[in-house]
């Protein structure tokens, strides 16, 4: 598995918990999740948007969907061959993809067996009606692992 280097400035995309915020990574706090991917350690810009009583400390950390690369070129020439490579990896872990580069299946035999493996893959589930908290958390945790479950077939 290929990480960033520390060093490499990066931006919090919006959408995630704080958004915006710009700041540097320091070093990896988990070495690849199987589908939320590498944790990095991240020193923000602006200590004060993120320090406070509840949390006191100057850095966190921010799984690497959740963030965008920010660079300049001269600073590190080398960043775009890890970026590049980081992508083609994660390509690589398609289901797809592995049954055509490693077993050396055609394009519509892929196709079949993906096709297959995706009719099998549970449906989401609904909660509604339920009045349970922890009914619809775990329909959202059920529904959230089946979308990335198809989502990692092709």
């Amino acid at each position: 598995m290929t990480y960033l280097p520390q060093g490499t400035r990066i931006k919090i995309k919006e959408g995630q918990p704080l958004a915006g915020l710009t700041g540097t990574i320091k070093g990896i706090s988990t070495s690849g999740a199987p589908v939320i991917g590498v944790g990095y350690i991240i020193e923000p810009d602006d200590k004060s948007l993120i320090y406070s009583e509840m949390y006191p400390y100057d850095i966190f950390c921010a799984f690497d969907v959740m963030f965008e690369v920010e660079w300049d070129e001269k600073d590190n020439p080398n960043l775009q061959k890890i970026i590049d490579k980081m992508v083609e990896e994660r390509k690589a872990r398609k289901l797809w993809n592995r049954l055509h580069d490693e077993l050396g299946l055609t394009d519509s035999a892929c196709d079949k067996i993906v096709d297959l493996v995706e009719d099998w893959i549970l449906d989401e589930q609904s909660s509604a009606g339920s009045q349970n908290v922890n009914t619809e958390l775990l329909v959202d945790g059920f529904n959230d692992c089946v979308r990335q479950m198809k989502e990692m077939l092709r």
